[in-house]
């Protein structure tokens, strides 16, 4: 983080070809993560009921989406410090379809959940690489890209995308529909 890193430069990281995202958290759904992370701050963990959900809009490529943010990871580097990992979940919109209003689900460019990864997680090194290696031999394998999140409008920085293990995955893979084991 010294003061030489070109990464540093949030006008750099703009300028680049990286996918930028944008989310908009109001203050008291911050509040909720911000709760959340103090609780397990004392723990010393993130417990699975401290895995709190907060509304947000995500937007990307001029289209605003209805989402769901919490920090991700069960260790605290992920959520300590001022820069987070998060998992972003696209919540289903209500669409008029032949007359009748239906809930459809909605996607981020075939993904219906991210995970944005801080660069301090090992696997911000190796999961590329692994995947890189395993996609060539043909199994399937989450998508990911490296992408730029802003929070309010203030640069977070460089993240690792990749996407939710989940039913969307393996239809993008042209893989039957099963029970997903993680």
């Amino acid at each position: 983080d010294g003061w030489l890193n070109p990464l540093r430069n949030p006008n750099l990281l703009l300028s680049e070809d990286l996918p930028v995202y944008d989310l908009d958290i109001s203050k008291e759904q911050m509040d909720i993560i911000e709760d959340a992370i103090e609780q397990a701050k004392k723990q010393g963990w993130m417990s699975d009921d401290m895995k709190v959900w907060a509304n947000a809009t995500f937007y990307h490529d001029g289209q605003e989406y209805d989402a769901e943010v919490r920090v991700r990871g069960d260790l605290g580097p992920h959520w300590e410090g001022p820069k987070k990992s998060w998992r972003i979940k696209f919540t289903r919109q209500e669409l008029e379809h032949n007359g009748e209003v239906v809930n459809e689900p909605v996607y981020l460019d075939g993904k219906r959940q991210i995970n944005l990864i801080i660069p301090n997680d090992r696997d911000y090194v190796v999961a590329p690489f692994v995947n890189q290696l395993m996609r060539e031999e043909g199994l399937v394998v989450p998508r990911d890209k490296f992408a730029v999140l802003r929070i309010n409008g203030v640069v977070q920085g460089l993240y690792y995308e990749v996407e939710h293990f989940d039913k969307p995955l393996l239809a993008a893979n042209q893989r039957p529909e099963t029970t997903v084991f993680d």
